[in-house]
């Protein structure tokens, strides 16, 4: 994602308090049609690796606004897995040729 500008956005957490978070990536499942979106909040595990977060879209009736929310689909978290495995690759291939 070299080049690409970031999205950020902020949401509101459940105490109604604004975080920013940071898109990785948006994907639509295949099969179920179900949109997701990766992200993380800037945090770090204790090993200084960036954690990702995965939701389902729920869109707004608006259209234009949206909530995220717990994956409910099982069966797409292989999908999810194999998704957020090839955005660390892409991750770690870009931080080499920094």
């Amino acid at each position: 994602m070299k080049g690409d500008e970031k999205v950020g956005f902020l949401a509101a957490d459940d105490h109604d308090k604004s975080v920013e978070l940071e898109e990785l990536a948006t994907v639509t499942h295949p099969e179920s049609n179900v949109e997701y979106l990766f992200y993380t909040d800037f945090e770090t595990d204790s090993d200084g690796r960036t954690k990702v977060y995965v939701s389902e879209i729920l869109k707004e009736p608006d259209d234009e606004t949206f909530r995220l929310g717990a994956v409910r689909n099982p069966a797409d978290w292989e999908y999810l897995e194999q998704v957020l495995q090839l955005i660390s690759e892409v991750t770690e291939l870009e931080d080499e040729e920094d």
